[in-house]
């Protein structure tokens, strides 16, 4: 009876992982009318939501960085709080610190940028010259290849012939003052926001918190809500702070390299390290210029880019994943698939805003169950990953003595709760 026992245990067939699951298939989920069309609305939801976004820049884009910097700069307003400074008082006094910053940090670079911006044309051309050898070659090529392009085409006497076109140039000083003009505008706005988000504290959360039917949910929310808060404003601290260390760094170190103006240099590489892979490029590439035009040796002139770039790779690969932590290092993928999206949807605040949003949306799903394999998505590699499916069934035998029928069979209750 046992052998016979063991034989059936052996001999039955295992039942399809969908049927393990409680799911269909995906044939079958397509079958039916009311899937597909629920499919296709939320698609249609999803692009309407985008062009929404797109379309409705000017009244998003100061709400969205009104909401960041609420949670960057809660903790002070509570500081101050705790020492019995009303809350729409604490409020105006951090927007004033704040933006008596700002307004000393432009006062100090306006100038020696304004200089820069003047002189860049002419550095330019110096920069050209002093490169012209290395390239030089490689345009000459390019030359060459274009004429018997040309022959090949029978385009070659066409395109010498001379065209005439009139263009007319658009009014620059139109253009400015009226990105001037909205520029102000959405500043006004987003100062009256945050300030009212910042005195409010926490009284808009407790109102949607309140719309919950059973104190159950009521509870849970507040849990969440609160853990995802203060998460999200210990991240943007955090990296607050460790782009002004980088940018104090770089500053620093250029003084002592001899670059001028390293104050400007130093703002601008703290401001371009919050946009991923295309910041620091950006600004390797914008010293590795000004450095060869400042001097007159190769070796000199590269050595700007090339300490800032050491400063970078040591920020971005030692000094932000140990004070931050393996839970806060996104996907690098996800990262750059979310920079090019929100840099496409508000331009350059969107570039600065795509790795806050996407870490804000992490937060959310590792505290939200249902939304936990989207947090699995845009979290990083793991460092140990899961064992392969032939490994697991070989350490399931090693706990039933070689048993394989008797591992297969129960390795579904062993999971519910089993010994294993």
């Amino acid at each position: 009876m046992a052998s016979g026992h063991m034989k059936s245990v052996h001999e039955e067939p295992l039942p399809p992982a969908h049927q393990n699951r409680g799911t269909r298939p995906l044939a079958e989920y397509l079958r039916d009318p009311a899937h597909v069309r629920s499919v296709a609305i939320n698609g249609l939801f999803v692009l309407a939501l985008f062009y929404t976004l797109y379309f409705g820049r000017p009244f998003f884009l100061p709400v969205t960085l009104a909401l960041f910097l609420d949670l960057l700069l809660s903790p002070a307003v509570r500081a101050l709080a705790r020492w019995h400074i009303p809350r729409g008082v604490g409020a105006a006094l951090v927007l004033a610190a704040v933006l008596g910053i700002v307004v000393y940090a432009l006062t100090r670079i306006s100038q020696p940028a304004a200089e820069w911006l003047q002189q860049a044309p002419k550095d330019w051309q110096q920069f050209e010259r002093k490169v012209d050898g290395l390239i030089r070659p490689v345009a000459e090529f390019n030359k060459a290849a274009r004429k018997v392009q040309d022959v090949a085409d029978g385009t070659e006497g066409e395109k010498n012939t001379p065209k005439v076109e009139v263009k007319s140039s658009p009014n620059l000083m139109t253009y400015a003052l009226g990105w001037t003009k909205d520029f102000v505008a959405q500043s006004i706005v987003l100062l009256i926001l945050l300030y009212f988000l910042l005195a409010s504290g926490d009284m808009f959360p407790q109102k949607l918190v309140g719309l919950l039917p059973r104190p159950r949910d009521k509870k849970r929310a507040v849990t969440i809500a609160r853990e995802t808060e203060h998460a999200i404003s210990t991240y943007l601290f955090t990296v607050a702070i460790i782009n002004c260390c980088l940018g104090a760094g770089v500053g620093l170190i250029l003084s002592f390299v001899g670059m001028p103006n390293p104050l400007m240099w130093g703002i601008m590489a703290a401001l371009l390290n919050f946009i991923p892979y295309f910041g620091p490029l950006v600004g390797v590439g914008v010293l590795a210029v000004a450095g060869l035009v400042q001097f007159d040796s190769w070796t000199h002139g590269i050595l700007p880019s090339i300490c800032y770039l050491c400063l970078h790779g040591m920020e971005a690969n030692l000094i932000t994943p140990t004070v931050l932590g393996h839970r806060l290092i996104l996907n690098p993928v996800m990262v750059f698939i979310s920079l090019m999206f929100w840099s496409w949807l508000w331009g350059v605040v969107g570039a600065f805003l795509a790795v806050p949003i996407l870490m804000v949306w992490k937060i959310v799903c590792d505290r939200v169950e249902p939304l936990s394999p989207i947090s699995e998505l845009l979290g990083p590699q793991r460092l140990s990953p899961e064992p392969a499916f032939g490994a697991s069934i070989f350490r399931r035998r090693l706990h039933t003595g070689g048993r394989p029928g008797r591992d297969l069979r129960g390795s579904g209750d062993r999971q519910d709760g089993g010994p294993g």
